[in-house]
């Protein structure tokens, strides 16, 4: 018996048999139901980097999840295959064009019969022998990460009879089964039935806006309290650190419909940013945005409770002396990181507002200006890009990162090369074929 034979032979008893024994528990069978860390992502990422060849059996496949596992399969060296269908018209066209960019994966479609194609089946093979993932979780993004799924890994010696059964499994249903290819997708595409309805698979249930008033999330309400409990023990400033997307100008507004203030300025860098915040300040305060006063663009309504305003077109309205120190009771900063800009400092410490606010995604600065000292470090909130996803406030993205370019005289192309290195011909092809492939993949 070989060492990785009895290595082997000790984790099986120990994951089938005894809990107890002794085993090096590199190969024991383990439970993957997506809970905390243990996902089945992590698990197909980890058995890839060890594997030579890898076999997926799955009916259901989305963009997603190849989003998911892109990088993993184009670092992979070795060969792959995958075995989908067209199985109640689940798989899209333009995610079987994906799995045809995947120049080392051969992927092969199973016909819609009767029976159904409804496998959920991932082996490797590795030096020591076959690891495999039997289960419940499709190649989605959310069997892979959230959804609740009972998948069982083991390992199998090439000796074993499960590795023949397997085997077996897989080349009946690769003699069923149609190589891929760009005519078949385009058939396909003629001939799908889509599923009809919203796509709950993978988008899952969509909110819906309640009637009436606004309602704070769970993370917003949370914010609120602590804003208000700022300004009960006579704090005069805080900071809401939200990330993008996540709704801090409707938490803003939520604030400023709590705190009542006499008159209220929020300032921006951009009218942009401003007619934006303008609409969902009226639409949670339930005013006409007509009722709202805006200084910058030609426009100087100075008169109004609720003020919104350019950075730099209040900045020379004080210079003007058009409005005293004391004149708003509330100030709210957007994008609060810029705050550190001259012309920010100086608004800021021109007025004397009972409470400064601060709203930014991205606290911290490069140029080590220490936003929130300048916010007597009262962070009421820190909602951050990872917290969001988590519980569902944002949707999901893929962040694909172009390595530094190599010419062909070995010259790296970075970010601080000169112009001339940058919007080269070669560079920019490359650049180009890099957006292509994660576009596919």
């Amino acid at each position: 018996m070989t060492a990785l034979q009895s290595g082997l032979r000790a984790d099986l008893e120990y994951g089938f048999v005894d809990r107890l024994a002794a085993s090096d528990r590199r190969q024991h069978p383990e439970l993957i139901s997506n809970d905390g860390e243990v996902t089945m992502l992590r698990a197909i990422e980890t058995e890839l980097k060890k594997s030579s060849r890898f076999v997926f059996s799955v009916a259901f496949i989305s963009s997603g999840a190849l989003a998911l596992l892109k990088q993993c399969l184009l670092d992979f060296q070795g060969r792959g295959t995958i075995i989908t269908s067209t199985y109640l018209g689940f798989n899209d066209p333009d995610m079987f064009h994906e799995l045809l960019a995947l120049k080392n994966i051969d992927v092969h479609v199973y016909p819609d019969e009767a029976s159904g194609f409804h496998p959920k089946g991932y082996l490797f093979d590795q030096e020591s022998g076959q690891t495999v993932i039997v289960g419940s979780s499709n190649l989605t993004r959310k069997a892979l990460l959230t959804n609740q799924e009972w998948n069982l890994k083991f390992a199998a010696a090439p000796e074993g009879q499960i590795t023949e059964q397997v085997q077996q499994a897989l080349e009946r249903q690769l003699r069923k089964s149609e190589q891929l290819t760009p005519e078949w997708i385009e058939r396909y595409r003629e001939e799908r039935v889509a599923p009809a309805g919203p796509d709950e698979r993978e988008a899952g249930p969509r909110d819906v806006l309640p009637s009436g008033g606004i309602i704070p999330n769970d993370m917003q309400a949370r914010a609120l309290e602590s804003l208000a409990r700022l300004r009960q023990e006579g704090e005069k400033r805080g900071l809401v650190v939200s990330a993008t997307g996540t709704g801090k100008t409707i938490l803003a507004a939520l604030e400023v419909k709590q705190a009542r203030p006499k008159r209220c300025l929020f300032l921006a860098h951009t009218e942009g940013i401003l007619n934006k915040a303008k609409e969902e300040f009226a639409r949670v305060l339930g005013v006409g945005v007509n009722e709202i006063g805006s200084i910058g663009g030609g426009k100087h309504q100075r008169d109004r409770e609720l003020t919104f305003s350019t950075v730099q077109s209040m900045y020379r309205e004080i210079e003007a002396g058009n409005f005293s120190p004391t004149a708003f009771d509330y100030i709210l900063i957007d994008e609060t990181h810029r705050a550190g800009a001259k012309t920010y400092l100086q608004i800021v410490d021109y007025f004397s507002p009972r409470f400064l606010l601060g709203l930014t995604a991205t606290p911290d600065r490069m140029d080590d200006f220490n936003i929130y000292r300048l916010f007597d470090y009262n962070v009421a909130c820190d909602i951050r890009l990872q917290d969001a996803l988590e519980v569902g406030m944002l949707a999901p993205f893929n962040y694909y990162g172009v390595c530094d370019y190599t010419d062909l005289s070995g010259n790296t192309v970075s970010d601080t090369s000169e112009l001339a290195k940058l919007v080269t011909e070669e560079r920019l092809g490359y650049v180009l074929k890099m957006i292509k492939t994660a576009l596919r993949s």
